[in-house]
């Protein structure tokens, strides 16, 4: 089963159900095993917001888009999303966390941060193929306009974190 990456939401919500439809015997047994993943521990720190900072555990899925693959993942209590998309030779194409503000509110917007592979590198995220690991060492993520394109830009003015620790994505 080829997951199509519409949204982070929509991606994890699939892979999840056909997880779910897996394990009693109905749907596609491929998609299976990239339902879940081990957590890892991602630590944001030095965030111009500072209720951003802090420990968390993501959890979500491996996906494919076309000859690449990426990980869709979110915290449990909601804090941030994130995605991270990689070539077949393990070159990070983009990579992304985002924040909810004013959550369940009619004014709610996102804050996107990250890099686009492009005209801003991913400098210090890697993805090991052996481990399965994708790892953030310390990196600086500027807000950017959005998540899910080669073409996003840096927010003028916009916020900046650090995002520092490892994610299992297998």
């Amino acid at each position: 089963m080829k997951t199509i990456c519409l949204s982070p939401f929509l991606t994890l919500t699939t892979c999840a159900l056909a997880a779910a439809l897996s394990a009693c015997g109905g749907g596609d047994d491929a998609a299976a095993s990239a339902a879940t993943t081990t957590p890892g521990a991602l630590t944001i720190s030095a965030a111009s917001n500072a209720s951003r900072n802090g420990s968390y555990t993501p959890t979500g899925g491996v996906f494919t888009s076309g000859a690449d693959s990426g990980f869709n993942g979110a915290t449990a209590d909601g804090k941030f999303e994130m995605e991270v998309l990689w070539a077949s030779n393990a070159t990070i194409k983009r990579a992304a966390v985002w924040f909810f503000n004013n959550a369940n509110t009619p004014s709610a917007t996102i804050s996107f941060f990250g890099c686009n592979g492009a005209t801003i590198a991913c400098t210090g995220v890697s993805y090991d193929p052996a481990s399965k690991q994708v790892v953030f060492n310390k990196v600086a993520f500027a807000q950017v306009s959005d998540a899910g394109s080669a073409t996003s830009t840096k927010v003028a003015g916009g916020e900046t974190l650090t995002v520092d620790g490892s994610i299992t994505a297998k």
